[in-house]
């Protein structure tokens, strides 16, 4: 049992986690990013490795880190985003009521205000606590 335990716990020593690059033309590579810039993603294929390698993110379909996070630079997606939201009309005012908390006595009710670009700018939630099934 010793030496199950031992094993476990050096072998998170040994192994590491990488991160993986997509690129446009259907090839992929695993290794360590050392930096990403506006123009450029900085490669290595190791962590001993002495070559550090540079890569036009217009090259790079999708990055997907050691630790879960997935970048994705695509530009003709971003320019239909973009497009979408300036012809979308957004309305800039909303009220929310959560109506099945007036069973457990509670009405509850929120009014947002967006900002110009649709995120959320101010919240004013209001709630009213009662007993409903009399004095308590």
């Amino acid at each position: 049992m010793r030496i199950i335990i031992f094993i476990l716990i050096f072998s998170g020593f040994i192994l590491k986690g990488q991160d993986k690059l997509f690129f446009k033309n259907g090839d992929s590579k695993k290794g360590i990013i050392v930096s990403m810039g506006n123009d450029f993603v900085f490669f290595k294929t190791s962590d001993t490795s002495l070559t550090l390698q540079k890569i036009s993110k217009s090259e790079i379909l999708l990055i997907e880190r050691f630790d879960g996070k997935i970048f994705i630079f695509s530009k003709s997606s971003l320019e239909k985003d973009s497009v979408l939201i300036q012809d979308k009309k957004i309305f800039r005012n909303s009220i929310g009521l959560q109506p099945l908390n007036f069973l457990l006595g509670r009405i509850t009710g929120a009014y947002e205000r967006l900002n110009k670009d649709g995120t959320i700018g101010f919240v004013f939630p209001l709630s009213l606590t009662f007993d409903p099934v009399g004095v308590i």
